[in-house]
């Protein structure tokens, strides 16, 4: 709870820092993970699962750049074909720098922190195998991204986002987003 409280004053504290911006839109959004834990020494399957949260974005300089800090509950993790499980859920935390090519469309690049809140590692052959994974509590990542507004009010995200430490062993996370949201 500790952890979700300093991740709310950051987020807070970064709407009052950019109180220049030329347009400032709050929003929700939500969307699919295609989600991986990438090692060296095992092939993992894509999970499927999903992300939700809130965002403000700040746009500057005649909506040529922006920032846009998040605060997502995400549900990551990998499978092994039918056999293991690994369920990692996140309260993520981006704060992505967005470049407008065009007036809709935008670059998006920026780092993530997670806390871990859920961690499972499950056997299906084995219905009463559930252990912890012993996963790092804080995951740090890259996201590169495509955002499009498709009006003035609802947006869309496509998103990768790269571990930077890792999860636990070698893993690293590896997930796919793809996101709609609304503005207010």
């Amino acid at each position: 709870m500790k952890k979700i409280m300093i991740v709310a004053v950051i987020v807070v504290l970064s709407c009052s820092q950019y109180g220049h911006a030329q347009d400032i839109n709050f929003g929700a959004k939500g969307g699919l993970n295609l989600a991986n834990l990438n090692g060296a020494m095992d092939n993992r399957g894509n999970m499927v699962n999903f992300h939700v949260g809130v965002m403000t974005e700040f746009v500057f300089r005649r909506g040529l750049f922006g920032i846009q800090p998040e605060l997502l509950y995400s549900r990551q993790g990998a499978n092994s074909g039918s056999v293991y499980i690994t369920s990692l859920d996140y309260i993520s935390a981006p704060i992505m720098f967005k470049f407008f090519i065009l007036e809709k469309l935008s670059l998006d690049i920026g780092p993530q922190t997670s806390f871990l809140i859920y961690d499972k590692h499950e056997h299906s052959e084995k219905p009463n195998f559930k252990k912890e994974t012993g996963a790092n509590p804080i995951d740090f990542g890259l996201n590169i991204g495509i955002g499009y507004n498709l009006d003035r009010y609802l947006f869309a995200h496509i998103r990768y986002n790269l571990g930077i430490n890792t999860v636990y062993g070698d893993f690293k996370n590896s997930v796919v987003q793809f996101s709609l949201g609304y503005k207010l």
